[in-house]
């Protein structure tokens, strides 16, 4: 994991370690970690043995700070952790300091046990705690606890993952449970939230094969990506802007075309994307200069009279082959510009894709000096 400079020197000024891109320690009493999403978030989290009873006051005192920090995203518990998630734009960090010591202000108040007290079990750790970092398809908590009651909360979810995928829960059961948790629910918007959910779970038949969708995705990109070169007036710079703003579009009309054909996510679905927004970048840089010399060649009038339009077509093509060949360096890194610029805008989504083999992954951090 990635951590930037901002989290790295609050660590220190707290006295706190970073051990696989994460910050985790003991502060005041309580287990402190820190982290930083690719989606282009941080996140502090507090693991601890609450109290059932504190969660309803607790809710009421952390519900203000959503109202007075415009960056927090969210702030609620999370399997015996108390985490709090910003969006992560300029000014931020002052907005995520503040909103921590708030926090630690508000936790003062009650009788919160030390940090040294398994979140589990409620057993004294005596200096033996682990830090792990668990991720469930995208959603992160970091628990200082007891290396066994990790691990048997790990497999305890895993567990019930496995069994909701052999037994789901039918629309009466989802929407009492979700009447039971949230009184004010409308069970109209209940109704909505089920068929958002199993439209997710049971996407249809398929209509074609997904490399089929993502292949017409990348030859319709890689067509935007030389007309628009063919529109442009000419400047350097307005060109490189225009390309620009088609290859952020090019990976995502990619990853529709995949989507649109309803096949399987997963790992299939992060590699088909990614070769096509390749194979659509390089189609579109060499038709630019496929384009280029054949507008040079009629201009200067270069081309044999007589030739079928297949033979004309042919040394178009041979003539824009060449002219990358002279100069590879330059397609090269434009390859690899426009490249980067496309998988930019849908990382987050191939990411998040990669890991969907719903299930709790846990990486043990370090144990508490």
């Amino acid at each position: 994991m990635y951590l930037g400079y901002a989290l790295r020197k609050m660590a220190r000024e707290l006295g706190l370690e970073v051990k696989d891109g994460v910050v985790c320690g003991i502060f005041k009493r309580y287990a402190v970690s820190m982290w930083e999403g690719l989606s282009g978030t941080k996140t502090f989290s507090i693991s601890a043995k609450f109290d059932d009873k504190l969660y309803e006051k607790l809710d009421k005192d952390f519900s203000e700070l959503e109202y007075k920090y415009q960056r927090l995203l969210y702030i609620k518990f999370m399997d015996d952790t108390l985490t709090a998630e910003f969006s992560d734009n300029p000014g931020t960090m002052k907005q995520f300091r503040n909103c921590f010591f708030d926090v630690l202000s508000i936790l003062d108040q009650y009788d919160i046990p030390d940090a040294d007290i398994c979140p589990k079990c409620g057993l004294p750790m005596y200096g033996q705690g682990v830090w792990s970092m668990c991720e469930i398809i995208g959603s992160k908590i970091c628990l200082y606890a007891h290396e066994h009651c990790a691990a048997a909360m790990e497999r305890e979810v895993n567990r019930q993952l496995e069994i909701g995928k052999r037994t789901p829960v039918s629309k009466e059961q989802f929407i009492k449970d979700i009447k039971g948790a949230y009184p004010e629910e409308s069970i109209k918007e209940i109704e909505k939230a089920y068929k958002e959910i199993e439209a997710e779970q049971n996407p249809g038949k398929r209509y074609l094969p997904g490399w089929i969708g993502a292949l017409g995705g990348c030859i319709l990109s890689a067509i935007l990506f030389v007309v628009l070169c063919l529109m442009d007036s000419g400047s350097h710079y307005s060109r490189g802007g225009g390309l620009s703003l088609v290859a952020c579009c090019g990976g995502f009309i990619i990853k529709k075309g995949y989507d649109l054909t309803k096949d399987t996510y997963g790992k299939k679905r992060c590699f088909t994307i990614i070769i096509m927004t390749v194979l659509y970048v390089f189609l579109g840089v060499l038709g630019i200069a496929v384009v280029q010399e054949a507008m040079a060649m009629n201009q200067f009038n270069t081309v044999p009279e007589g030739i079928s339009i297949v033979e004309e077509c042919r040394l178009y093509i041979h003539s824009g082959i060449r002219s990358v060949l002279l100069d590879k360096g330059r397609f090269l890194i434009g390859l690899i510009i426009f490249t980067s610029v496309s998988l930019f805008i849908i990382i987050v989504d191939l990411y998040n894709d990669g890991d969907r083999d719903e299930r709790m992954r846990r990486k043990r951090l370090q144990k508490r000096k």
